[in-house]
């Protein structure tokens, strides 16, 4: 992540986009959420690989997949990792099974209490730039 600007005192914080992860960015700045899919074996991957992590070919390609996913584990944040972070405490950073093999790391916008392993949520976007946004959940 590289720090970017200042948003009201408070340092923004983005991600490094390179070639190989630039489509999911993009996706998201568009209100989709993508992953790496393979015409070999039929699986999706998600963080982005030069290869598939099933059968290893590079015959991967970027498919949409749904706007829900169930929460499979999360964690509440007490306290900032990085200063940018500082005014978010307490915040839910969460793991969130989209299809098979895809279960994306990503912030969950909800209180902790309204919170139970195996709910549904919904993908909401945070744009940070012109073309690119984070995908988060919501309930």
């Amino acid at each position: 992540m590289r720090q970017r600007g200042d948003i009201g005192g408070m340092m923004r914080i983005t991600p490094e986009i390179g070639p190989l992860g630039a489509p999911f960015w993009r996706a998201a700045g568009e209100g989709r959420v993508v992953a790496q899919h393979c015409a070999t074996c039929d699986t999706h991957q998600h963080p982005p690989l030069p290869q598939c992590a099933s059968c290893g070919t590079s015959d991967l390609s970027w498919a949409e997949l749904p706007q829900e996913g169930t929460l499979y584990a999360y964690t509440v944040v007490t306290h900032a990792t990085h200063v940018a972070f500082a005014d978010r405490v307490p915040y839910v950073i969460g793991l969130v099974d989209v299809v098979p093999g895809v279960r994306m790391l990503a912030l969950i916008e909800a209180e902790p209490s309204e919170l139970r392993i195996g709910m549904p949520l919904h993908a909401v976007y945070r744009t940070f730039s012109d073309e690119a946004a984070l995908v988060c959940f919501s309930k």
